[in-house]
């Protein structure tokens, strides 16, 4: 691994804030736009999926036997379900793709030999350059998120549409997108560090997102085949 990264400051953490405010700076493009789509995106499919349903929900006719408060709780069920259907094919897949290539344009060096010399200058850590890069992995993907989950409980209430778990369920499936976030950036930047080129890191980690699934689906297959009375998930 060589790095042509370079910096003057000698103080301490001094290199870290350098390669942080930098990574945010190269990255720029990319976490804008993947913070943009998250945060207009996620209010956007609560309120039209609230829109969408009020004169179902909120006409009693439709639900004789029922009371308000079930009725109120059907209509939030919908929407958290909407939301969460759209997390996995409308989120999700944009983060897998903003990560992988958050990942390639800023670990990229370490698979790239030298090419600059600089005088008076200090060469930068590895430690420091991982963890600026990670540490802002994290916040550029995990941020919005937050955001954008914080808006869409603001149009709820706004709508007074309850939620499952008294909102809380939001939150929950916040920590779950955000633990998710952590694995996969971790992941991608373990095969960075370990592969030999940017190639072998790639393969690595599709064969990897594609064999893990497979397997586990050979797993169950077999226990389903093999074990009584176990019931596949």
């Amino acid at each position: 691994m060589t790095s042509t990264r370079s910096s003057r400051d000698e103080r301490k953490n001094g290199a870290f804030r350098r390669v942080f405010w930098w990574q945010l700076r190269n990255n720029r493009v990319f976490s804008v736009f993947f913070g943009l789509w998250t945060i207009i995106s996620m209010p956007i499919v609560t309120l039209s999926t609230i829109l969408g349903n009020q004169a179902y929900y909120t006409d009693m006719t439709n639900w004789e036997g029922y009371t308000a408060e079930s009725v109120a709780q059907l209509y939030g069920q919908t929407v958290y379900y909407s939301l969460l259907s759209f997390l996995r094919t409308g989120i999700f897949l944009v983060l897998m793709l903003y990560l992988v290539v958050y990942c390639c344009n800023s670990f990229g060096y370490m698979h790239t030999r030298r090419s600059v010399d600089l005088f008076h200058a200090l060469p930068v850590r590895r430690r420091p350059l991982l963890l600026g890069g990670y540490v802002v992995g994290l916040l550029t993907s995990i941020v919005p998120l937050a955001i954008g989950f914080g808006l869409c409980q603001v149009v709820c209430r706004a709508y007074n549409v309850p939620l499952p778990n008294a909102a809380l369920s939001l939150w929950a499936l916040f920590g779950c997108c955000a633990l998710m976030t952590f694995a996969c950036l971790t992941f991608m930047l373990f095969f960075l560090v370990t592969a030999g080129t940017l190639l072998d890191a790639a393969v690595s980690l599709t064969a990897t997102a594609v064999g893990w699934p497979l397997l586990w689906d050979v797993l169950n297959a077999t226990m389903n085949q093999f074990l009584p009375g176990y019931v596949s998930r």
